[in-house]
């Protein structure tokens, strides 16, 4: 009967501390353009990584920049928020997607194509750093 009744207070006990641990309260952020940019703007210093250490003359640094572009862009559609800033977060997508075509161009010795392209990242690029537009 003590056995029991220890094993009884020995099991009650330790459903005791199990139901004791702590729950983390944890609020969502939210998405707000500040949220965005705090997400965003690592992945543009990613691409600027990317684009300087990358060769346009080069096949194999054009073809390791393009992997590296291509995980970019999975990861730029992961981006926190990017439904609440479509026009800023497509502008961030395109910036990395005329870069792939450039280097898609250069690729088949297409030079001019590859130059116009570059210079539409360009433009996004600098487009997506001004925090003043697309953010409606």
């Amino acid at each position: 009967m003590k056995k029991i009744l220890i094993i009884v207070l020995c099991l009650c006990f330790s459903f005791g501390l199990v139901g004791c641990k702590t729950s983390k309260v944890s609020t969502p952020e939210a998405c707000d353009l500040a949220t965005y940019k705090k997400y965003a703007l690592p992945l543009m210093q990613e691409l600027s990584d990317i684009v300087d250490k990358t060769d346009m003359s080069d096949a194999s640094s054009r073809k390791a920049a393009k992997s590296s572009l291509q995980y970019l862009l999975f990861n730029i559609n992961q981006v926190k928020c990017k439904n609440d800033f479509p026009l800023k977060h497509e502008t961030l997508e395109y910036s990395v997607r005329h870069l792939i075509d450039a280097i898609d161009y250069a690729d088949k010795g297409d030079y001019d194509e590859a130059t116009l392209s570059i210079n539409k990242a360009t433009l996004n690029i600098e487009n997506f750093l001004d925090w003043s537009v697309d953010v409606d």
